[in-house]
């Protein structure tokens, strides 16, 4: 199975490759021959998977996009999957570039992907072809778009007419308005929402923070991180059965125009604005300084130089009112089956309403696939619950709350084991524990004793900490709990580089196996040298009504540091 794509070197293109190229399998990419240079930083990005990449040289105008007869016959029955992302995303472009890049461009590759044989024909087409229609547009829905005067619009409506009417299986992605890198915020050039950053740049720098701010509420907006663009099409192209259906890689939650200038605004330091204005009022504005513009022609000056000093485009401005709302429908669906979501925009809102809860200790922004993380205590389940369902899940945060929901089941049996045989019994049995798994973990025949070892060893681990917990709340005095606390983790969290230093060095130098059995030989010494205290502390322990863990109190006229 190969892969053949145009536009590969593009913002979307690289991340699809990256993605593609874990698959192992030959990529084709079509390069002109001035983008050779693009190529090969592509292909050192890709590592040890850089021989999958094949350049094929060509021009998306050019009939058989400009590829050589003898290598076009060399792809035929070969190609499994033709990814056409080649495009103009711009709208400020005039016509005649967007029709020679979207129209005719689609129409040789359809020509070329049918030539050779492909098996699917995936196009990368955009929400743009519903134009401005005022309404849900679902991933059904095609021949009801309105509005498409703009030559971007109506070049993506019509390039995937072309693909809908063509003999080759095919599959169409919408995504929205894509931006940046969800994790590292890496964007290739200023274009949708970006344009807006010079205007929130220049009301910072004008005005104070605190002051208030109306303006319109604004159209709907799309915003879809470029990795949530390139894992979902990745996902969608290889599942069976789905040729012939359009997808839709949009962001379930609606937001408006304001919503999102005021999340730039407050990450900028800027003035927010009050969606106070009325629709039907702001059009009446509209279409007065729509005509007051055209007969003063000053006027349309002054307004066409703030634009340009802005950076802002004219068809931008037209976007701010965007009618369409769209329904993420069965692509939705299927990507939210692999866990494959669109991260949340307004990770400090969340995190900040998430960290005032009085039963959450510590709130983390943090990069990876979670955006947020949460240190939570409560005193019972039911409490944990109303957390999730009320709190959590009002913000829309599902992966927090299994986490959370893991965490706390994964606590519980420990629990039970530790007060069924008491405080010493338990941390001798969860020492001897590591020294067991540590061993047999360095000692298993395969993955699956491997995998069973460690969850013992983490189940021991969590025993191991209810109980020195317990033990630390019992014995240190109320004011000086804290300090403990602090001394406790300083000198276990310091050795963990320590360690792992240990640990590195010996994987090198003897073999993988070698860290886990020599952590486990610590853990035997440690056990040997124990007993003396172990046996006294057993000797003495407490009944099955007496015992010293969290929510339990000594009897009378007994000590607990006796214990």
């Amino acid at each position: 199975m190969s892969y053949f794509i145009t536009g590969g070197t593009g913002f979307i293109g690289r991340r699809l490759i990256g993605r593609l190229a874990l698959r192992g399998e030959p990529i084709h990419l079509l390069v002109r021959a001035a983008s050779l240079a693009r190529f090969e930083r592509l292909r050192a990005e890709c590592g040890q998977a850089a021989p999958l990449l094949v350049p094929v040289t060509g021009d998306l105008g050019s009939e058989g996009l400009g590829i050589a007869a003898g290598e076009r016959q060399a792809l035929r029955g070969k190609i499994r999957h033709f990814f056409h992302l080649g495009a103009l995303y711009d709208l400020a472009a005039p016509a005649a570039p967007l029709e020679r890049a979207n129209l005719l461009g689609t129409r040789n590759a359809l020509e070329l992907a049918q030539e050779i044989e492909a098996g699917c024909f995936h196009h990368m087409s955009s929400i743009a072809v519903a134009g401005r229609y005022p309404g849900v547009f679902t991933e059904e829905m095609f021949e009801e778009a309105k509005g498409l005067e703009h030559p971007y619009f109506r070049t993506k409506h019509e390039a995937e007419a072309l693909v809908r009417a063509s003999r080759v299986p095919w599959r169409i992605y919408r995504p929205g308005m894509v931006v940046g890198d969800s994790r590292s915020g890496v964007m290739d050039k200023i274009d949708g929402p970006y344009y807006l950053f010079k205007l929130i740049q220049r009301v910072r720098d004008t005005l104070p923070r605190w002051v208030p701010l109306i303006g319109p509420q604004g159209g709907h907006i799309n915003l879809v991180p470029v990795d949530f663009v390139a894992a979902g099409l990745d996902h969608l192209a290889h599942l069976p059965g789905e040729d012939h259906r359009c997808f839709h890689l949009t962001d379930p939650c609606d937001r408006r125009v304001v919503d999102v200038l005021n999340l730039f605004a407050e990450a900028a330091h800027a003035p927010t604005v009050s969606p106070w204005i009325e629709p039907a009022v702001l059009e009446a504005l509209a279409a007065s300084a729509k005509a007051a513009s055209a007969a003063v022609r000053p006027l349309e000056r002054m307004a066409r130089d703030a634009l340009a000093e802005l950076r802002i485009p004219g068809p931008v401005i037209d976007l701010l009112e965007y009618p369409t709302v769209f329904d993420a429908g069965r692509g939705g669906e299927l990507l939210a089956r692999a866990g494959i979501r669109v991260p949340p925009l307004e990770i400090d809102t969340v995190g900040r309403a998430l960290g005032a809860h009085p039963a959450v200790r510590f709130c983390a922004a943090t990069t990876g696939p979670s955006q947020l993380l949460l240190d939570c205590l409560f005193p019972d389940e039911n409490h944990l619950y109303e957390f999730l369902t009320s709190y959590v899940g009002a913000h829309g945060e599902s992966e927090i709350a299994g986490a959370a929901v893991v965490v706390a089941a994964a606590t519980r049996v420990p629990r039970w084991v530790a007060e069924a045989i008491g405080l010493v019994a338990s941390l001798a049995i969860s020492m001897s524990a590591f020294a067991v798994t540590f061993v047999g973990v360095g000692l298993a025949p395969g993955l699956a004793v491997a995998a069973m070892l460690m969850w013992c060893e983490g189940f021991a681990v969590t025993m191991w900490n209810i109980v020195t917990v317990s033990l630390r709340q019992r014995v240190v005095p109320a004011h000086l709990l804290g300090r403990v606390n602090s001394a406790y983790r300083m000198i276990g969290w310091c050795l963990i580089p320590l360690g792992a230093l240990a640990g590195g060095l010996a994987a090198h130098g003897i073999g993988l196996r070698a860290p886990y059995a020599i952590g486990g030989s610590l853990c035997r010494v440690t056990l040997v040298a124990a007993p003396p205290a172990l046996l006294r502390g057993l000797r003495r322990s407490p009944s099955p009504r007496d015992r010293l863990l969290p929510g339990r109190c000594p009897p009378a006229g007994t000590s607990c540091r006796g214990r």
